[in-house]
Formats: C-alpha cells, sequence, structure tokens
C-alpha cells in the first residue's frame, strides 16, 4: 500500500485519530450522538472546518463526518473500536494503539489500514475495489453510497422525523404523551395537571400498582425544545417532593451542565429525562400501549443489515 495518503484519506486519519481519542477522555464510551458533538468541537479547536471539510455530500452528512463513519468501520473491523445500542467504545486494543502513535495520526490510520484488508482477506472479502485502488473522485462516491446506508444514518434520519414531530407539539400535548409512556411502562397515574390551571410543580403523579402503594412519583414536564432547563427549576421540584417520593423531570429542551449535576445535591431522588432519552424510552415501552397512546407519536419499525453482528 502507497504510503502516500489521497485528500479524503489524510482527513480520514484525522477524524479517526480525533473519534478514538474523544472516547479516551470521556471513560472510553460516548453514544454515537456524543461522539459526532465532541469530535466536531476538536475539529473546530484545531482549525479543521473549513469549506472542503464541512461541504455537505450527497448523503447528507458534512463531509467530515462522512468520510469519519466511513473509516471508522475499519478501525471497528480490527477491534479498536466496539459499537454496541447506539453508543461507541474504545478498546484496550485502540488505547494502546492511541498511546502507540500519539500524535501521529497517519501512522495510527495506516496500521489501521493494513490491519483491515488483513482482517478483510480472513474473511475471504472481495478486495478489488478498496480506497487507495480508486481515483478521489471514486473513492468519495463510495462513502457517500456506504454512510447512507450505514445503521446510524438510518437511525439518525428515523430520530430526526420524532423530534420534528415532537417539536410541533405544545406543552399539554407533551404532558399527555409523558403521561402515556408512564402507561406503557406499567405506572398508574394518580393525578395530572388541567389545561389553563395552576398545577403547583407537579405535572402528573404516579404509583406503581393500582393500589397506590408507595413510593409516590411526581414529575414535571417542561417542552421547551431550544431552552434547557436550569438548575432552579430542579431544586423547586426538589423542594414539593415529600418523604419517600421521587421526582422525574423530562425537559425536551435538555439541561444546563449545571442542572445535571443538580440532582446529587438534592435530598431526594430526582431523575432526569431529556429529549434523547425520552425518545428511547417511547421506542422501548412503545409495544405496551394501546393504540390510543401510540398514536401520539405513532412509531413504524426500521430493518437494516446488522453490521454489528
Amino acid at each position: 500500500m502507497s504510503s502516500k495518503l489521497s485528500k479524503s484519506q489524510e482527513l480520514g486519519a484525522k477524524v479517526v485519530y480525533v473519534s478514538l481519542l474523544v472516547l479516551k477522555e470521556n471513560d472510553r464510551n460516548l453514544s454515537s450522538k456524543d461522539v459526532r458533538i465532541k469530535v466536531e468541537e476538536k475539529l473546530k479547536e484545531q482549525g479543521e472546518l473549513n469549506n472542503y471539510t464541512t461541504e455537505i455530500l450527497k448523503g447528507g452528512f458534512p463531509r467530515w463526518e462522512a468520510i469519519r463513519q466511513f473509516f471508522c468501520i475499519e478501525a471497528t473491523g480490527v477491534g479498536y473500536l466496539k459499537k454496541e445500542n447506539r453508543r461507541w467504545y474504545l478498546t484496550q486494543r485502540g488505547k494502546e494503539a492511541l498511546d502507540k502513535y500519539k500524535e501521529d495520526r497517519e501512522g495510527l490510520f495506516q496500521e489501521i489500514r493494513v490491519k483491515y484488508k488483513e482482517w478483510r482477506k480472513n474473511q475471504k472479502e472481495n478486495l478489488s475495489s478498496s480506497p487507495e485502488q480508486e481515483t478521489e473522485e471514486e473513492n468519495e462516491e463510495k462513502i457517500n453510497q456506504q454512510v447512507a446506508l450505514l445503521p446510524d444514518r438510518l437511525e439518525e434520519n428515523a430520530e430526526a422525523t420524532i423530534v420534528n414531530y415532537i417539536k410541533q407539539k405544545d406543552g399539554y400535548e407533551m404532558e399527555k404523551i409523558v403521561k402515556a409512556l408512564l402507561i406503557g411502562m406499567g405506572y398508574h397515574i394518580a393525578f395530572t395537571a388541567q389545561k389553563g390551571k395552576g398545577d403547583g410543580g407537579v405535572d402528573i403523579a404516579a404509583y406503581g400498582d393500582p393500589l397506590g402503594t408507595p413510593p409516590r412519583i411526581k414529575v414535571q414536564v417542561k417542552h421547551r425544545i431550544e431552552r434547557p432547563s436550569p438548575s432552579k427549576e430542579i431544586r423547586e421540584l426538589n423542594g414539593i417532593l415529600g418523604q419517600g417520593e421521587i421526582g422525574v423531570f423530562v425537559s425536551t429542551g435538555g439541561f444546563s451542565s449545571e442542572a445535571k449535576h443538580e440532582p446529587k445535591k438534592c435530598d431526594k431522588p430526582i431523575e432526569l429525562i431529556d429529549l434523547d432519552k425520552f425518545i428511547d424510552l417511547w421506542k422501548r415501552f412503545y409495544h405496551k400501549m394501546d393504540d390510543e397512546d401510540k398514536s401520539l407519536i405513532p412509531l413504524k419499525s426500521l430493518y437494516y443489515i446488522d453490521t454489528e453482528k
């Protein structure tokens, strides 16, 4: 294999290295979304985001992200990365390779490519169209085609439609949706705030069984997609929890960095649920809902080849 990298491969060397690095800096595991966010932040810090790297390709991704996803397949194939349930993990082997090459991004990239080619030979795959044998244009077209079919891409497109659907709901509708989720999870609703009336800080109260046996959970719902909930609101929920009660704070706008740590300071247990976690729960318990509740956010199964197997 030639030591000279194409332009796409040079970018691949950078983004694969940064992908491994951000995982190492974050306990060696992150959600797919957080990996993408943190890689972009590092590329911005390093001055790597420019017209070339940020150009949106046919698959809908900026070039740096399409190339990152494409070449991370190779890092996964050689055992440097592992992906399970939409979370990426840096393996011990990957950490050792990262430590070995330190700032030598191209050296790390070349090692991954050599080992991946060997791995594919062992898998009896056809190597006649490997990226280094193609022109830059052919290589980039291949990246576009394959990235469009990656599970991350399919799941991201599907999740984006759910997010957009939720964005169209008003606060009262969102409370009904949260109530439906709780019922699907097996909770029994004791109270729901009436539209237009003061709720005293509680939108929904529920028990784990129909007899109302403690603990009772009190739920606060904030539907502000573009505005994170601050620490103050978490403290206010804590203030209305009685002995043995549990607080649940659902915020579609997420939580400020301070608010994320606020439950640890509270004297009552409080669970924070942002939009990503809410969507995960909705998908997880969707099959347990009745048809009326399902219609609040109607879903359809998406099937694709599982590249993690």
